[in-house]
Formats: structure tokens, C-alpha cells, sequence
């Protein structure tokens, strides 16, 4: 498995309900994304897969009937064919964010009554965008696309328009992460039979490109794809529920190679980096070149710190927890998981693995001793028959 996972984010277009000048943001370009690429290999952190977010034509929040235009202020459809060119030559895995099945806006070159997903009733089944705070915003009607209209009149022309491009590695939104009965009655689908559709789609998927990855995991999906993208690490947040394991990574770990949430989306980037070594995940950021702020009125406003330059430093501390600690136990299954000191309110937890090796995390503020060896504050500590090593993470 590659020990993390890189989102680059390219280009969105501006919020009209901020300002009528709702241009495109370019926050990243190809050559930009190369440079980053580069920089963090000449750090030694060569074991990264990258991903492209944004890269289609109008940005992130294109039209996804007609997106491979290439948005020309990232680079255009050359800029992209190139950097996956140098991506195969220097033997990077560079994958493209590819959104399925989300039409924001109408669709183009299609009715809503032959292309988009009905509620039961006569409603179709649509969503409204936010804006930077937390608001809908009027006029942005958006539709979920109808699952056989992809298979029928999209799947084939969306893996040759991919593979033009040089495309070598896939993330396939929403196969992972949703799933619906579309009630339109020209296009109508039980959630079993999407989800069969969803299946054949990763597995078509696969015989043109590399690496083939899902978000969030549902079953159906992870069965068939390479990696898991966004596993959750959360609890379901009911009243019931006073203590989380981490179930789904328990029945994955040693099967299938996951990755974190986005690291630098939460508000605390030591807990959720500590969390992610705790259930096993390998780490993940999103990066810009450009200040975050720059995307602040824009479509795209959920970032709040994603600049390389200032996220370089941590994620080169992340990279070596990886390699240090996630590393020694990617193959194996994980067969405890338990709270050390107390549960409940505990701040240390240990993970047991299949080949001995033991993972603690200790999210106190004050060191632990355990096994003969001590966990440092807001760290991570390694026990097996090579002895124990520790490493703290930096927020």
C-alpha cells in the first residue's frame, strides 16, 4: 500500500449568491501539482498516491456530461496529459477524483425526465449547495444523475474521454458512499439493482485503468475496488452509544487498504492524525499552491487550511508515522482493540494485530508507561519482539 494519500485540489468556481463575478478560482495547476509531487519525493517521502480534484472543465463543480474540455487555467487537457505522462515515467501514482454521478446545476445534453433520479411521487430527487456560512444557496438546484442513464449513455464514454487524458488510476465518487431508488419510471431502479450496476461499473473500471478506489466503504464497493478513500472513524452519534470501535476497519483491516478522512478538514489535526493510527488508516491531506483563503467565495469553502507550504512540515511528520508505525502492520488483521487506562474516559488505546505487533495512542497531555516503554503525550507507541518505539505527532 502507498503509506498516504494526497489530495491536490485545482480549480471551483466563485459563489453568485457572494458576488455576480462568480468567476473560476484556480488554486492549483498541473505544474504546480508536478512541483508538489517532486518537492515531497526530494523530502524521501516517495511511497504518496495522489489525487486530482477539480480537474474537469468549470473546475470541481463542472457539468459532468461535458467535463473534458479541462478547466485551461489549470493547464489544460495538454497540462493534464503531461504531468500523468511524467507521473508513469517517474512511477507515481497520480489518480483522478472522478464524480459519477452528482449533476451540479441541469443537466447538459439531457432532459431531467431521461437523465435524473425521482423521489416517489413527482419530485425529482435534488440538493442545494452551502455557502461559506452554512446557508443554501437559491438557484443552486442540483440532481442526482439516474444510474442506468450513466450505464447506458455515459460509463463507455467516460473511460474513453479518461483514458485520452493519459489516465492511468481512478477514485470513483459515490459508488462507496450512496445509494438510492430512482423512481423515474423511464429509468426506474431498486437500490439492489444500482448497487449491482455499481459493481459492474468498478469492475469495468478496472480493466482500462491501474488502481480503482471507492469513498467510505460500503461493502458492495469495497468487495471489488483496490483502496478506500474517507473511512469513516466517527460513531454514529446516537444516545445509546457510549463507547466506539472501530468495527469496519476491524472486518477490513489486512483485506483492503483504507485511508483516513481528510486530516487538515478537522479542527484538530494531532487528534484526528492520532485516530487514524488508531483504526489502522493510512493518513490523508488536501493541498493547495495557492493561500486556502482564496477559495473562501467560492463553491468550494470547506477548507480552512490546505496550503503546501504550511502543511509541508506535518505532513512529513505524517508520513513518517506511517512508515514507522502503519507500515509494520498493513498486511495483518486486527484482532483487539481495547482502552488501556479506563474506559470511557480513557486517553489511551491499544490496537492488536495478527502478528504480534501491538499500536498504542495516547491522546492525554502528559506521557504513559506501558510494556516496559513510555507513549509521549499525544503520540503513538509500537510494542512487538523487535522491542518499542515511539514517535509524537505534531499538529
Amino acid at each position: 500500500a502507498k503509506l498516504m494519500h494526497i489530495k491536490i485540489f485545482l480549480a471551483s468556481e466563485g459563489d453568485s449568491s457572494v458576488s455576480f463575478l462568480s468567476n473560476m478560482k484556480t488554486v492549483t495547476t498541473f505544474e504546480d501539482a508536478k512541483n508538489i509531487i517532486s518537492d515531497m519525493r526530494n523530502a524521501g517521502a516517495s511511497n504518496i498516491r495522489y489525487s486530482l480534484l477539480g480537474w474537469q472543465n468549470n473546475g470541481y463543480y463542472g457539468n459532468i456530461m461535458r467535463k473534458y474540455g479541462i478547466e485551461g487555467s489549470t493547464g489544460g487537457k495538454s497540462g493534464l496529459k503531461k504531468l500523468n505522462a511524467w507521473a508513469e515515467e517517474n512511477g507515481v501514482e497520480l489518480s483522478l477524483d472522478q464524480n459519477m454521478l452528482l449533476i451540479y446545476g441541469s443537466p447538459k445534453g439531457a432532459s431531467l425526465r431521461d437523465a435524473v433520479v425521482k423521489n416517489a411521487g413527482t419530485e425529482y430527487l435534488r440538493y442545494k449547495l452551502v455557502n461559506n456560512a452554512g446557508v443554501f444557496m437559491s438557484g443552486s438546484n442540483c440532481y442526482y444523475m439516474s444510474p442506468l442513464y450513466y450505464h447506458n449513455k455515459m460509463l463507455s464514454k467516460d473511460i474513453k474521454g479518461l483514458s485520452k487524458l493519459n489516465v492511468k488510476n481512478v477514485d470513483l465518487q459515490q459508488l462507496g458512499d450512496m445509494l438510492y431508488t430512482d423512481y423515474n419510471k423511464e429509468n426506474a431502479l431498486l437500490r439492489q439493482q444500482a448497487l449491482e450496476y455499481y459493481r459492474e461499473w468498478i469492475a469495468e473500471y478496472k480493466k482500462a485503468f491501474g488502481e480503482v478506489s471507492v469513498y467510505y466503504g460500503f461493502e458492495y464497493a469495497a468487495s471489488v475496488a483496490d483502496n478506500i478513500l474517507d473511512i469513516p472513524d466517527d460513531t454514529s452519534q446516537l444516545f445509546v452509544i457510549d463507547e466506539a470501535i472501530p468495527f469496519i476497519q476491524i472486518v477490513y483491516h489486512g483485506v483492503v487498504d483504507y485511508y483516513c478522512e481528510t486530516i487538515n478538514r478537522t479542527s484538530d489535526n494531532a487528534y484526528a492524525t492520532l485516530k487514524a493510527v488508531e483504526y489502522g488508516a493510512f493518513l490523508s491531506y488536501e493541498v493547495t499552491e495557492q493561500p486556502t483563503d482564496e477559495l473562501k467565495y467560492t463553491l468550494y469553502n470547506s477548507l480552512f487550511k490546505s496550503q503546501y507550504s504550511s502543511l509541508r512540515a506535518e505532513i512529513l511528520n505524517g508520513y513518517a508515522i506511517a512508515d514507522k508505525v502503519l507500515a509494520k502492520v498493513e498486511s495483518s488483521l486486527i484482532t483487539n482493540h481495547y482502552c488501556v487506562d479506563g474506559a470511557r474516559s480513557g486517553n489511551v488505546y491499544c490496537t492488536e494485530y495478527s502478528n504480534g505487533v501491538k499500536v498504542y495512542v495516547n491522546y492525554g497531555d502528559s506521557a504513559y508507561d506501558i510494556d516496559g516503554g513510555s507513549i509521549p503525550a499525544e503520540g503513538v507507541a509500537i510494542s512487538s519482539s523487535a522491542g518499542f518505539d515511539t514517535i509524537t505527532v505534531n499538529d
